[in-house]
């Protein structure tokens, strides 16, 4: 095959790109689901990237010095004109990523050039020009997909995965100026860490990988790639790897490949245009102080504290898997998993917590309180905050008003009638809410939600009807039933893989801490007895807590307080 030369005597090439496809991916997966045009949680996991994540980013590049190519599908353009503008007045090329996020394969030919011309326009409009690079969304192109780009002045595609080095297009029998930079699944984020429990997401793909794993993998993809030559194209998602915990693999992978004279750093279309010229000049850049980029980021908290800890226990017990499937409630084997957490690990967590002084919030379904009542009067004398969960574990977003106003008004009235405390926060169970939820929740006097997963600290969450409630967000990567959660029958997670390796959980919850801490933002950790409770388990939480407490200036929080501190500010 013969060794490829890149510009100024480079020893190989890489391209870092970012598809920002903020909430299409879901709000395509919501479709056909009852009720899925309302859903919000889904939507806000797509969110948080041109939320949060995509500034995040853009700093890390810019300490590097480093030009990245970001696919942008025009919906999100539409959606967030500022920060795709931020993008390309950073300096990093923006490219074509379909209008919606919709798989071309399948397309006819007119509807294919209308969401290319379409998108075009959107781009044209918000920054200037239109953009000459493409990446086909959710799967593969049409056949006639190269052909209908290069017609329209596309100059290069990254979106096949058949080789590790560019090459010229065939179209028509014929190869074209039409340049393709292939990537591969290995170096692909989505693929190791997104996750997603309703609607499952990415479907059939194992659990969240540890991140100093993927790390290992990505570096060594770069080392082989480096001894042969090659070009390495990672292909990332900022709601994916922009989180804090996750952006030390893009810092670790940015501090090591700048630091190798010899390695090619560049977009797209300059990479495609020395191919097809066999020259080009890659300009300086300008890094920014470290220090300077922590303190874009850092809300204030209380005391002048650094970070913000809040440590959340769903108090699921059978419910868990009588929502997967309400025939469990024949399935004594099933429903012992649910109560096992309430015998034996509530007990674990409380000792823990009574040790250290830490004050959690536990989130806990009526029914459970009537069911385990000496349990949650114990949570409540040990002076933790004790919050919604609903009911019964419904997945409120595929009831109708009325059943979640009565889901809501049983599970607020079953905790007062056995605790004597009214819970001011909410979390929906593990299925999805709409805006109709959380107005019901603000309707029955809950103060925050902690549902969505759009940001990385609290903020006031437009209820669109005049009225705000506070959310303080969650994240998948900080939950243990996606790392341990597992049954046989009803298969759970469907379809997933097997429990993950303790050590890589704890180094990635250690890890998102770490991020939060220098990022100043506020970590939430959301744990369910049945899972973290186990003998072997409970000593991830003790490490983590350790862990925890080497660092100054952490401000633990209950939810409640959380409420307060936002109210008094």
């Amino acid at each position: 095959m013969g060794d490829i030369r890149w510009p100024d005597g480079k020893k190989c090439a890489v391209m870092f790109t970012f598809d920002v496809d903020g909430d299409t991916t879901w709000e395509n997966g919501n479709r056909g689901l009852k009720n899925g045009e309302k859903y919000i949680k889904s939507l806000s996991v797509g969110q948080y990237g041109p939320k949060r994540c995509v500034d995040r980013i853009l700093q890390k590049l810019d300490q590097y010095g480093v030009k990245a190519t970001f696919f942008v599908p025009g919906l999100t353009a539409e959606r967030y004109p500022e920060v795709i503008k931020r993008i390309a007045e950073q300096g990093h090329e923006i490219g074509h990523h379909g209008y919606a996020h919709e798989r071309f394969a399948g397309k006819t030919t007119e509807e294919q050039i209308e969401i290319i011309e379409k998108t075009q326009k959107i781009f044209k409009d918000l920054i200037g020009h239109e953009v000459t690079g493409f990446r086909t969304p959710s799967g593969d192109w049409a056949k006639n997909t190269p052909k209908l780009l290069y017609e329209r002045g596309f100059r290069y595609s990254s979106s096949m995965r058949g080789d590790d080095r560019p090459y010229r297009t065939v179209i028509d029998g014929e190869e074209t100026d039409f340049i393709e930079i292939p990537t591969k699944w290995e170096v692909d984020d989505y693929v190791a860490m997104a996750y997603h429990m309703y609607p499952a997401e990415p479907a059939g793909q194992d659990r969240i990988s540890s991140y100093r794993l993927v790390e290992d993998n990505f570096m060594r993809e770069f080392k082989g790639h480096y001894r042969e030559g090659l070009c390495i194209s990672y292909m990332n998602h900022p709601q994916v790897i922009g989180c804090p915990g996750k952006i030390q693999i893009l810092d670790h992978l940015l501090k090591y490949i700048t630091s190798k004279e010899d390695v090619w750093v560049a977009t797209g279309t300059e990479i495609a245009d020395w191919y097809r010229k066999q020259s080009q000049t890659r300009t300086r850049q300008i890094w920014l102080l470290w220090a300077d980029i922590m303190n874009l980021e850092k809300p204030k908290w209380p005391d002048g504290k650094k970070c913000a800890a809040m440590l959340t226990i769903n108090l699921n017990a059978e419910l868990f898997w009588l929502q997967i499937d309400p025939s469990c409630k024949d399935m004594p084997k099933t429903l012992s998993l649910g109560q096992y957490g309430m015998t034996r690990g509530v007990d674990r967590i409380l000792s823990i917590l009574k040790e250290r002084g830490i004050k959690a919030t536990f989130f806990t379904p009526g029914w459970v309180a009537e069911q385990y009542p000496d349990k949650l009067k114990k949570i409540k004398e040990e002076g933790h905050e004790i919050a919604s969960l609903a009911y019964k574990h419904e997945n409120m977003a595929l009831l109708t008003e009325e059943e979640q106003e009565e889901a809501m008004k049983k599970g607020i009235e079953a905790i007062q009638n056995v605790c004597g405390v009214t819970p001011v926060g909410f979390r929906a169970p593990e299925g999805e809410l709409t805006l109709d939820t959380l107005r019901i929740a603000k309707k029955y006097g809950m103060h925050y939600s902690s549902n969505l997963c759009d940001d990385d600290r609290p903020y006031q969450k437009d209820l669109e009807n005049g009225e705000t409630l506070l959310e303080i967000p969650i994240h998948w990567d900080n939950y243990d039933l996606p790392y341990f959660a597992f049954n046989y029958h009803p298969a759970f997670p469907k379809g997933q893989g097997r429990i993950a390796n303790y050590t890589g959980v704890i180094n990635n919850w250690k890890d998102e801490f770490y991020g939060c801490y220098e990022y100043g933002l506020c970590y939430v950790l959301q744990l369910d007895p049945a899972a973290i409770g186990a003998p072997g388990r409970i000593g991830l939480l003790e490490e983590l807590l350790d862990y925890i407490d080497e660092f100054d200036s952490v401000w633990w929080t209950s939810g409640e307080e959380m409420y307060q501190y936002y109210q008094n500010k």
